[in-house]
């Protein structure tokens, strides 16, 4: 029984060694060599100009993935594979009158990759005329050519192109689709404007053939309210492409109940970044829009910009429009943001935004690149930042670095902020920002630390002509216009540009020269806000004897004032007052001659 034993543990060691050599052999013999990568697409894939869904067959022995080159070819679920398989993608309608080109290209890695080309024709000009007709109760599959045979809203964006109009009867809309590249979370809903079309609200709920659009007599809502207490991020996004003269314009509609995300996460269209944190009511991405006699109101941001943002070298024009209650809960520009773009306004009321940072009203900022804003004609009221603390700036207008903001006939009345209750300015060495107001009323706002009315920084450029800046309040003084240093206090500083104007009490003719005997008194001489004749609310003047009835930049002056800017401001809006009144046979202050 021992022999068996030990022989067969001399057999058992005798098999370990057998495969261990065996082992060593397989490793010397069997040595694993990488594929080569292969990777194969189907051909160049041409499309109409209304678009479609495609799908491309790969080959490949090795793991893939795949990416659009440009946003208006969006990929499908699948962008990446094992092997041998396929995917596809939807190009969006061309609307626009040129061929464009785009690629779509596979990798394994940078060095194995291939591309195809997709090629889509464009739209003719006889499609560029089309009118669509949109109902609350329209159909999808209606053609929407008619009031009788109205369409969807959504229906008749998607259809749309460069050109065409979109009629929209009275009713509450609200969006059912995701924006273009989205995540395609529920709050992702927007009416999207992706071409220049004219989108006109304010027909009769039950409009027939003929009917004419009346937006006081039937409110067009647009209402970012969803379904489970939800609310969309934007109600409106607009990523239409620039073409050369055609812009996109709103009309006649009330955009309403977006809510912006805290989170600062975005997507990317036509150039521009959409983050979801800002524009809850309407956010235009390098864009050209005209916006008329519209409300942008009672949007919500749990960030930045509860109204309407306006980014990426966008040139938007308001006219007639109202933005008003707009609420950021948790950051700046309650009202509108202007980032790095034109931004014109005429006849406008931002009234009541709000916000926990800076300026509840109209923000200029943008890091890098220049901000214009150009604001006429217009009323900024009862705008407010939480003020506690002195950068919580500009209640209503606050202009930072790189901005270059121009007032002319406009109001500034009842606002409150940390410095510069009414209006602020603030600059950076390099970072240099520039201010002018002519023939404006600012009265009645708050600063809870300095400068009730104005306040402007070092590293920057005021210009003041023809204006009041009288009955303003500052906790820590300097309550109307006042130039501040890094402290707290207010300095002796006055603006670069300080002419035909008045101070507080101090009433200043050409070149900052005190007009000696001259006094204002803005309790006897500034009415309170109201509506004086024209679309916005105004301060009158008040009193036969007030200076500012008398001393204020002669007509002729005030003309060719204009003509010193760029753009130019003609003599359409520096030769009349804030509600339409000619200043010619007057030297009136202030936005209001009556």
């Amino acid at each position: 029984m021992k022999k068996i034993r030990k022989y067969g543990i001399i057999l058992f060691a005798g098999l370990c060694a057998c495969a261990a050599w065996s082992c060593e052999e397989d490793k010397t013999d069997r040595k694993f060599t990488p594929k080569d990568p292969v990777i194969k697409l189907g051909g160049d894939v041409e499309v109409g100009k209304a678009g479609g869904s495609y799908t491309v067959p790969i080959e490949s022995n090795l793991p893939w993935r795949v990416r659009s080159e440009v946003d208006w070819i969006l990929l499908g679920e699948v962008e990446n594979g094992m092997g041998d398989g396929e995917f596809t993608f939807t190009v969006s309608p061309n609307k626009t009158l040129f061929e464009r080109e785009g690629r779509v290209t596979a990798w394994i890695t940078d060095e194995y990759a291939q591309s195809i080309r997709v090629v889509q024709a464009p739209s003719s000009p006889e499609d560029l005329e089309v009118h669509w007709y949109v109902k609350t109760d329209g159909s999808a599959d209606n053609d929407g050519m008619t009031w009788e045979t109205a369409t969807t809203l959504h229906n008749a964006l998607s259809k749309s192109i460069n050109g065409n109009f979109i009629h929209v009867a009275a009713g509450t809309y609200v969006p059912e689709q995701s924006l273009a590249g989205s995540k395609g979370a529920a709050e992702d809903a927007t009416f999207e404007i992706s071409a220049n079309v004219s989108l006109i609200g304010g027909y009769p709920a039950g409009a027939v053939t003929g009917a004419v659009a009346d937006p006081d007599a039937n409110p067009t809502v647009l209402s970012g309210r969803l379904s489970g207490g939800r609310h969309a991020y934007h109600v409106v996004c607009v990523t239409a492409a620039k073409a050369d003269g055609r812009r996109v314009l709103m009309k006649g509609l009330t955009i309403t109940e977006g809510l912006c995300s805290g989170t600062a996460s975005y997507y990317t269209l036509n150039g521009a970044r959409f983050y979801i944190s800002r524009g809850g009511g309407v956010t235009v991405g390098n864009a050209a829009v005209d916006i008329a006699d519209c409300k942008i109101t009672q949007n919500k941001s749990a960030k930045d910009c509860a109204g309407i943002c306006i980014v990426a070298g966008a040139d938007v024009s308001l006219t007639d429009t109202e933005i008003s209650e707009n609420e950021c809960s948790n950051g700046n520009g309650a009202g509108l943001h202007n980032e790095a773009s034109v931004v014109r306004m005429d006849r406008c009321t931002v009234r009541g935004n709000s916000a926990s940072g800076v300026c509840g009203g109209v923000y200029t900022f943008s890091s890098s690149a220049p901000s214009y804003t150009y604001i006429y004609n217009s009323t900024l009221c009862d705008n407010r930042t939480d003020g506690s603390k002195n950068s919580r700036r500009g209640g209503a207008v606050y202009s930072r670095e790189y901005s270059e903001t121009v007032l002319v006939n406009c109001t500034v009345h009842g606002n409150t902020g940390g410095n510069g209750g009414g209006i602020a300015l603030y600059g950076a060495s390099g970072k240099e920002s520039k201010m002018t107001l002519v023939s404006c009323t600012v009265t009645g706002n708050t600063s809870l630390f300095v400068g009730g009315g104005v306040e402007f920084t070092p590293y920057t450029t005021m210009n003041v002509y023809n204006t009041v800046v009288s009955g303003n309040t500052a906790a820590n003084g300097g309550d109307d216009l006042v130039g501040t240093n890094t402290a707290l206090a207010a300095t002796a500083n006055l603006p670069a540009v300080l002419s035909y104007a008045v101070n507080g009490s101090v009433v200043y003719g050409a070149g900052k020269a005190v007009v000696a005997g001259s006094s204002f008194d803005p309790a006897t001489m500034l009415g309170p806000l109201a509506g004086n004749g024209g679309p916005t609310q105004t301060c009158l003047l008040l009193g036969a004897d007030s200076p500012a009835r008398t001393l204020g930049m002669p007509y002729v002056d005030l003309s060719a004032l204009g003509q010193d800017f760029d753009p130019q401001i003609g003599p359409e809006i520096t030769g009349f007052d804030q509600t339409g009144l000619s200043r010619e046979g007057t030297s009136a202050m202030g936005a209001c001659v009556k």
